[in-house]
């Protein structure tokens, strides 16, 4: 009986051991994920795919999406209006 207790304690502090270097693993594994520029760099095709395709929408949503023929269109209708009004 009188080695029981000292075992107990030995199995508890082997126990803590053990659980120490699994949270220590954890730990790593989780600053590992959470490392941005890692992720960027092993992603970099889908980082910049989604860059590309944030920047046309952000230019589509703030910027409005006009085809330049309509643009050209109206612009040479306002000369002619402008050219036919200088003429007596």
């Amino acid at each position: 009986m009188a080695g029981e207790p000292s075992q107990i304690r030995r199995d508890i502090a082997e126990t803590r051991r053990e659980i120490d270097v699994h949270l220590q693993e954890l730990g790593g594994r989780v600053r590992r994920g959470l490392n941005v520029s890692e992720q960027a760099r092993r992603n970099l095709t889908y980082v910049l795919g989604a860059t590309v395709l944030a920047g046309l929408a952000a230019g589509v949503f703030f910027g409005g999406f006009r085809r330049p023929k309509r643009r050209a269109r109206v612009t040479a209708e306002r000369l002619r209006r402008e050219i036919s009004s200088d003429i007596p």
